[in-house]
C-alpha cells in the first residue's frame, strides 16, 4: 500500500476521532440536562470526572494531527482538515468544561423550580445548545449543509433566550424574587450555554471554510512549511527523551531550538506579508498559516516548559530566571552553540521576493 493511501486512512481516521470527541462531549451533555430535569444528584456528580477524559482524547487528536504534519510534505487540502480539526476539538473541549462548569454551579444552588420563570428559559437554552453541538460536529465531519443551517438558527434562538435571561434577571432583583447568589449563579449558567453556542459555530466556522474555499500553498510555501514542521518533530523528540530518561544534556538543547523554532515562526509570518503585497498569496491563506504556527508555537513552548523542569529537577539549586536570563544575554556557550547548529539545520530556502 502506497504512502499516499495510508496517509488518506489516517486521515479518516482522524475525522472519526474529532467524531467520537463530538459525541462523548454531546453523552456528558445529555446526562447533565437529563441530570437537571429530574434532580439527579448521582449522575451529575458522575459528569465531574469526564474532564479528564476529553482531556485525553484533546491531546491523543492534538498528537495525530502533529503526526501527521510532520511524516510527510502534506498538500493544502490536507493542512485544511489537520487544522481545522485542531480546532475543532479545542471547542469541543471547552464545552466539556462547561458542562463540568454548570454541574458545579447546580450542585451548589441545590434543586431548581423547574416551573419557574427563570428556570424555564434556562432549560430551553440548554435543549437548544444541545441541538448545536450535534449539528456542528456533524456538519464539520460528514460536510452536511443541512446540519450547518440548523446550527445558525439555534445560534439566533440562544442569543435571545439569553438576552431574555438577563432582563428576568434585572426584573427578579428589581423585585427581589431570588437571593443574590440564586441570581448569579443563574447568569453564570446561561452565560456558560451561550458560550457552548459559539463554539458550536466556530466549528461550523471551521467546516464552512474547509468547504467553500478552494485553497493551496506554492511549492515554496509548502516547503517552508515543511522546514518549521521538521523541527517541530524535533523539538518534541528532544524533549521527550530528556523527560523519559532524565538526560539533562538533551534537556539543554531544547531551549536553543526553540528560539530557532521562534525565528522560523516570524520569518514565515513575514514571508506570507510579502507575498501578499506581491500579489502571490491570499489572506484566506494566511488564516490557514496563521492557525498552523500558532498551534506548532504553543507545542514549542511547551516543550520549553518540560526541558526545563528537567533541568530543576536535576539541580535542587537550579535558578529558572538566571538561566533563562544566560540565555537571552548570550552569555550561556552550550546555549549559543547548540543554537547556530539548529540555525544552520532548519535555514529556511532563500527568498527571491522583493522587500517593498
Amino acid at each position: 500500500m502506497s504512502p499516499r493511501v495510508l496517509f488518506e486512512q489516517d486521515l479518516e481516521t482522524l475525522k472519526n476521532k474529532v467524531s467520537e470527541m463530538g459525541e462523548h462531549a454531546e453523552i456528558s451533555y445529555d446526562h447533565m440536562l437529563y441530570g437537571i430535569r429530574e434532580n439527579k444528584e448521582d449522575i451529575l456528580k458522575t459528569l465531574l470526572d469526564t474532564d479528564h477524559k476529553m482531556v485525553d482524547m484533546q491531546r491523543s487528536i492534538e498528537a495525530m494531527c502533529l503526526s501527521l504534519l510532520t511524516r510527510q510534505q502534506p498538500v493544502a487540502r490536507d493542512m485544511r482538515l489537520v487544522s481545522a480539526a485542531l480546532k475543532v476539538v479545542t471547542d469541543i473541549e471547552r464545552i466539556g468544561d462547561h458542562v463540568a462548569d454548570m454541574v458545579e454551579l447546580y450542585l451548589r444552588m441545590g434543586n431548581m423550580n423547574s416551573e419557574g420563570k427563570q428556570e424555564k428559559l434556562l432549560l430551553e437554552m440548554m435543549e437548544e445548545a444541545k441541538d448545536m453541538i450535534h449539528n456542528s460536529v456533524e456538519a464539520f465531519v460528514e460536510g452536511d449543509e443541512a446540519n450547518a443551517q440548523k446550527v445558525v438558527e439555534h445560534d439566533d434562538v440562544v442569543d435571545d433566550l439569553f438576552n431574555d435571561m438577563k432582563k428576568e434577571m434585572m426584573q427578579a432583583i428589581r423585585e427581589q424574587n431570588l437571593d443574590a447568589d440564586r441570581v448569579v449563579d443563574y447568569l453564570m449558567m446561561a452565560k456558560y450555554l451561550e458560550k457552548v453556542g459559539d463554539h458550536a459555530v466556530n466549528i461550523l466556522g471551521v467546516a464552512k471554510e474547509m468547504d467553500d474555499k478552494k485553497l493551496s500553498f506554492s511549492d515554496k510555501a509548502q516547503e517552508e512549511i515543511g522546514i518549521l514542521s521538521d523541527a517541530i518533530k524535533e523539538i518534541v523528540t528532544k524533549t521527550m527523551n530528556s523527560f523519559e530518561n532524565s538526560d539533562v544534556t538533551t534537556a539543554h538543547m531544547v531551549e536553543p531550538l526553540e528560539e530557532v523554532i521562534d525565528e522560523l515562526k516570524a520569518e514565515l509570518k513575514i514571508r506570507h506579508i510579502r507575498r501578499l503585497r506581491e500579489g502571490r498569496c491570499t489572506i484566506e491563506l494566511g488564516f490557514i498559516l496563521q492557525d498552523l504556527i500558532t498551534n506548532y508555537e504553543r507545542i514549542s513552548d511547551h516543550c520549553s516548559n518540560i526541558a526545563v523542569c528537567v533541568i530543576e529537577i536535576d539541580k535542587t539549586a537550579f535558578d529558572t530566571h538566571e538561566y533563562l536570563h544566560e540565555i537571552k544575554t548570550g552569555s550561556n556557550s552550550d546555549f549559543v552553540k547548540y543554537f547556530q547548529e539548529y540555525e544552520n539545520k532548519y535555514a529556511l530556502p532563500k527568498s527571491n521576493i522583493k522587500v517593498t
